[in-house]
């Protein structure tokens, strides 16, 4: 075997440079491999910046990522990082911009987030330690959207009065944090800072999941988590096998538990995590990995435990489903709707993504960028994993599960995995026609990007909203100042329900049945008397 510096591909399909070639194995055909695949980061060198984001030829990688950069030194190393963190805040805060956009005028208050910022407003001791109801029945399978809307009311809620729109403003925040690092992950592939931004632009300003990610829901709270468990995935290198299994695991588990959804995304990529090391290095690291998975979810899940056993009569409908749906596709085959499930996905992603965006567009889209990374496979198995399986895998779940209705928010949290499907599968190409022209299409899609932000903010601004709930604060204000107690609150007309009292009792007033008063809030606020007539 030579000595001297060797060049290795690791798994996520970077050359890496060793300082010694002792112990070092051929990836691909031996499996004694070890050795490398768990070499501690001191031991591995990672080729320079420019060889790595340049290609063989030094042109289009340069023009690529950013050609006023001259990466031969170490300075302009430390500034690309330096800029790397300064776009992440940018969008950061761009993100919390537009996720709280009207946040105070037009909050979405409806009986979802009454019922769950009352229960916020309780001690922790008194929280749930199950999640939200589910559509199918019983319960999501845990706790943690309860006790992160508690967190939030504890912290920020206090900066507004403990009303229910300190809750959407905490949760916007967090989802916005949670795209600055997925772009830092990003970024930190190798992806050209054009194409990185132009792609989390559009995902970030998608009208549709963030007018609910401001709002009170827990849907939003598990793409938060989606986007953190594909970024510490993508980010943090198999040297760091512990770390990188115990975040991801983490991550992708309490998104489970914020939207029963989301397991479409997170079974792929927990199953990639034990069998990736299975193959690359044996299965003693892959032994390991999966203690380490099964001691995440064993301890996330004793608040659920603990509940369920205390109170016997709690109903989880929704475990039964996918038995009753094997059962049902054994007796009647006909069950099985794979045509429908295709194209309820792809239209709930041209909605999310769009929202002008036609089903057409959206299948080429996959068809191309996910076959792109099919032929390379070799080097995109940890992109395949986090990208395309979590779409195929709820495509055929969803064909044969006996669910009803499929909502489009249902499909929420597969937008990161459609993101980063397209960005790397037109960016990590293996057709050289492609390749050539990546650097101008990414331009075309970053300015298209910029273009369409003010028609898809006015777009969010229409979207999920109650736009009397600036009036219905003020006049719930005047309430209380009034101190008189009232038997009920009538609110504007509008057709979905909305209870107002909750928000004069949440701000001090008294609404008690025997009051002879009805308080009438008008369209600006006012705030109008009636005798209560007994029936």
């Amino acid at each position: 075997m030579a000595k001297g510096v060797d060049l290795r591909m690791n798994s996520a399909g970077r050359l890496v440079k060793l300082k010694s070639s002792e112990n070092v194995c051929d990836l691909n055909t031996n499996r004694k491999k070890a050795e490398w695949y768990y070499l501690p980061s001191a031991e591995v060198g990672f080729l320079s910046l420019e060889e790595h984001l340049f290609t063989s030829d030094g042109a289009m990688r340069k023009l690529s990522f950013l050609s006023f950069y001259d990466l031969g030194s170490i300075s302009d190393v430390r500034s690309r990082v330096l800029f790397a963190f300064i776009l992440s805040l940018l969008l950061c805060l761009y993100s919390f911009y537009f996720r709280t956009y009207q946040i105070t005028e037009h909050f979405h208050l409806l009986g979802d987030q009454v019922r769950d910022w009352n229960l916020a407003l309780k001690p922790f001791g008194e929280l749930p330690r199950v999640g939200t109801p589910t559509s199918q029945g019983g319960y999501c399978l845990g706790p943690i959207f309860y006790w992160t809307l508690w967190l939030i009311r504890i912290t920020i809620g206090r900066f507004y009065e403990n009303l229910p729109h300190a809750g959407g403003i905490g949760l916007a925040a967090m989802h916005a944090i949670a795209d600055a690092i997925l772009l830092l992950a990003i970024l930190k592939r190798g992806i050209p800072i054009i194409a990185s931004v132009a792609i989390m632009l559009l995902l970030v300003s998608s009208p549709f999941e963030t007018s609910l990610s401001g709002t009170i829901w827990n849907p939003g709270l598990s793409v938060s988590f989606v986007e953190l468990a594909a970024a510490f995935f993508l980010m943090i290198p198999n040297s760091h096998w512990a770390v990188k299994t115990l975040v991801t695991a983490t991550a992708a588990w309490l998104a489970v538990q914020s939207h029963t959804q989301t397991i479409f995304f997170a079974l792929p990529l927990l199953v990639y995590l034990i069998v990736e090391p299975w193959i690359v290095a044996g299965p003693r690291y892959a032994l390991k990995r999966l203690l380490i998975i099964v001691a995440v979810i064993g301890v996330l899940q004793i608040p659920y435990v603990i509940e369920i056993n205390k109170h016997g009569d709690i109903s989880q409908e929704q475990l039964g489903v996918v038995a009753t749906s094997f059962n049902s596709l054994l007796t009647n085959p006909s069950s099985f709707h794979p045509y429908a499930s295709f194209t309820t996905l792809v239209d709930a992603l041209a909605e999310l993504f769009g929202p002008h965006l036609s089903r057409a567009v959206v299948i080429v889209l996959i068809l191309a960028a996910g076959g792109s990374l099919l032929i390379g496979y070799r080097k995109n198995h940890e992109i395949l994993a986090v990208a395309l399986l979590p779409l195929f895998l709820a495509w055929l779940g969803y064909s044969f599960l006996s669910v009803g209705t499929l909502y489009t928010y249902w499909y929420m949290n597969l937008m990161p995995s459609f993101v980063l499907l397209v960005l790397f599968g037109f960016i990590e190409s293996p057709f050289p026609k492609l390749d050539k022209i990546s650097t101008l299409l990414a331009l075309f899609v970053l300015l298209l990007a910029f273009a369409s932000q003010p028609s898809r903010l006015a777009t969010r601004a229409q979207s999920v909203s109650y736009p009397y709930y600036a009036a219905i604060v003020r006049g719930a204000k005047e309430i209380v100042r009034n101190g008189t107690p009232v038997r009920s609150v009538i609110p504007p007309s509008f057709p979905n329900k909305v209870e107002p009292a909750y928000l004069v009792q949440w701000l001090g007033g008294r609404v008690e049945e025997s009051a002879d008063l009805l308080a009438i809030i008008g369209e600006d606020g006012s705030v109008t008397y009636q005798k209560a007539t007994d029936p």
